[in-house]
């Protein structure tokens, strides 16, 4: 219309353009990353990949974000990589979970410091991952969660 304001936009972009530069500087310089094992199909790559499908995801899914908290580095990178591709996110989560896992900043861009976790995919202990990718399987009656997220990163990752 002729005369009125643009709509007003809600998010904190310059902030957010902000986070989105350190993680991807905390991604490229972090330890996790010599070499760049998580640009390719590395075994630490496909390693960071199984956490996330098997023990973050199904984690979040049951708990939700604020009681599992922030996923480790390279369990955060995939995260972001599978959001990369929003329709097919979507469809995965709901595929795998019966539900988007959705999410929203400041969360989006959040991990754990490398330091705080040794193998564990940061979704609470193995035992309550393990059940809440039982529970999330057995709700939305799918596929496992981890195939249905394996299968989605797999095509986010060119072969080496």
């Amino acid at each position: 219309m002729p005369g009125s304001s643009p709509p007003a936009v809600s998010a904190d972009l310059i902030g957010t353009a902000h986070a989105l530069r350190a993680f991807l500087r905390a991604v490229h310089t972090s330890p996790l990353n010599q070499h760049g094992v998580l640009y390719s199909k590395t075994q630490q790559l496909l390693d960071a990949m199984r956490r996330y499908g098997e023990e973050y995801m199904p984690a979040v899914a049951e708990r939700g974000h604020a009681a599992v908290g922030p996923p480790r580095l390279d369990v955060a990178w995939v995260w972001f990589l599978h959001r990369l591709a929003p329709v097919a996110y979507c469809l995965d989560c709901k595929v795998a979970f019966g539900m988007v896992i959705d999410v929203h900043a400041p969360i989006a861009l959040a991990f754990a410091d490398a330091g705080d976790a040794g193998d564990a995919g940061d979704a609470g202990d193995a035992g309550d991952a393990g059940d809440a990718g039982a529970a999330a399987a057995n709700a939305g009656g799918g596929a496992a969660p981890h195939e249905a997220v394996a299968s989605a990163c797999a095509r986010l990752i060119p072969t080496v």
